[in-house]
């Protein structure tokens, strides 16, 4: 049984409307956090309304078993050093794609070839140099497999092309390395030949590039695919002005995606989470009294509420329906070091889980997710996407429907996972969720007190 909130007023009036709101809140005021009270409903009903916060909320440091970086939404490189996290290195593979003829009237001659990226996303020390190599890669990025954090691809041990750039954010976000002739006489070749008139063909002829970062890096950069550019300049025969043909590891035919991935790996030897195991949670007290979480490593906070049963079932004879709940979560503000630049996710999200520590799917293989609370659970759900409040600097779940349907039992688990999402999903609504989930290495800790980490919860007790 729920009771309604919905209140009619019969009157327009500004006056009626004010006394209306004031009445409500009183209600609210005197219920809250006293014990039940019959409120006149059916003579053979006794209900109680309360409020508490001082729920038990247990958070620990989870490490999942996989995490998927197929279809990034932007492609990570880079390496740095963190005290907490560990040695972070990031390593991207992407595929370019287009197709590329040459007038048979006119006869070309080639000058260079080139490979522009363009960050848009720093995580770690920009005052440091920053040196990274390109590589061709050997074998071919698969379109329907699924890559992971920890995957690779073969490549080729000599690189196209090295170079050492100073970061500078507030002035030139895009990186420029001219790579080896060689490797551009072969696509003109293959140009005049008509052999890239397919935009396939360039995938069989070039399988792919990496990015490979120096192990001296200091800081990780992301790059969105469209801000690639593969650039290959030759001129006419006789003239001056430079002819450019661009490929892109983005969209090509009929919505095809060159496919890509992160490789994003983590050294935490010596580090607070140094004893971090995939699926085997640690306590606060096993990590300095702090729970973490960094995007596309895997690493999240669990979220439990070990006595929330004895509310929601306090005994066999009593319902209990949830009128409002709310999660707030106040983390830590980052500390960086002189030169970092450090930031906090976006935007989070929860993801259920149970005993094994699991990001749990769907039959379809979509990450069962928290829901959004206006929706219900008759349909799909869609995620509840929380952004980071920069005014009370916390992050604000509303649990009321998830809870109400623990009450009836049409849910059974009890913990989730809380992860970093781009909040890009609310405007797109697109599937899979991974490269939404996995884009950056941004990073989170927790201290949690009850101030940090507090469940507020509005429930009637039906006798």
């Amino acid at each position: 049984m729920k009771i309604s909130q919905n209140h009619i007023i019969t009157s327009t009036t500004s006056w009626l409307v004010r006394i209306a709101i004031g009445v409500v809140i009183l209600v609210g005021v005197l219920t809250a956090c006293e014990a039940p009270k019959e409120i006149g409903l059916p003579p053979n009903a006794s209900v109680g309304v309360i409020y508490t916060d001082t729920i038990t909320v247990k958070v620990s440091t989870t490490l999942l078993d996989s995490v998927r970086t197929s279809g990034a939404l932007q492609l990570l490189v880079g390496s740095y050093q963190h005290p907490t996290f560990g040695k972070i290195t990031a390593q991207p593979f992407f595929t370019v794609f287009d197709r590329w003829t040459l007038d048979d009237t006119k006869t070309y001659e080639y000058d260079s070839v080139a490979i522009t990226l363009g960050y848009s996303y720093f995580h770690g020390d920009t005052l440091q140099p920053f040196r990274v190599g390109v590589h061709l890669l050997t074998d071919s990025i698969m379109p329907k497999q699924t890559y992971y954090n920890i995957s690779s691809v073969p490549f080729a041990s000599n690189p196209l092309a090295t170079k050492t750039f100073d970061i500078r954010p507030a002035t030139n976000r895009q990186l420029n390395l001219r790579l080896a002739d060689s490797f551009g006489q072969l696509l003109f070749e293959a140009a005049k030949n008509k052999q890239l008139t397919n935009p396939f063909d360039i995938i069989r002829r070039i399988k792919g590039f990496t990015l490979v970062p120096d192990a001296q890096n200091a800081v990780i950069l992301g790059f969105a695919p469209t801000s690639i550019l593969l650039r290959v300049f030759v001129h006419e025969t006789g003239q001056t002005a430079a002819l450019v043909r661009d490929f892109f590891p983005v969209n090509g035919v009929d919505s095809y995606v060159p496919p890509r991935f992160n490789q994003v790996l983590a050294n935490r030897q010596g580090s607070v989470l140094s004893q971090l195991q995939p699926l085997q949670p640690l306590s606060t007290a096993q990590t300095r009294g702090n729970a973490y979480l960094q995007e596309a490593l895997g690493v999240v906070m669990k979220i439990e509420f070990p006595y929330l049963s004895q509310i929601l079932a306090p005994n066999d004879e009593s319902k209990v329906a949830i009128n409002r709940a709310e999660l707030t979560i106040v983390p830590n503000q980052p500390n960086p070091r002189l030169g970092e630049v450090l930031s906090l996710p976006r935007a989070m999200t929860m993801a259920e889980t149970d005993e094994s520590n699991r990001l749990l799917r769907t039959r379809n293989d979509i990450e069962l997710m928290f829901p959004d609370d206006s929706q219900t659970f008759s349909g799909f759900v869609f995620p509840q996407i929380v952004p980071y409040d920069p005014k009370f600097k916390n992050y604000n779940f509303t649990l009321t429907t998830y809870l109400q349907a623990l009450t009836t039992g049409f849910k059974k688990n009890k913990a989730f996972l809380l992860m970093p999402m781009n909040e890009n999903w609310l405007s797109s609504r697109t599937y899979p969720l991974s490269p939404f989930l996995n884009g950056n290495v941004n990073q989170m800790s927790l201290t949690p007190t009850k101030e940090n980490v507090k469940l507020q919860l509005f429930y009637t007790v039906i006798k």
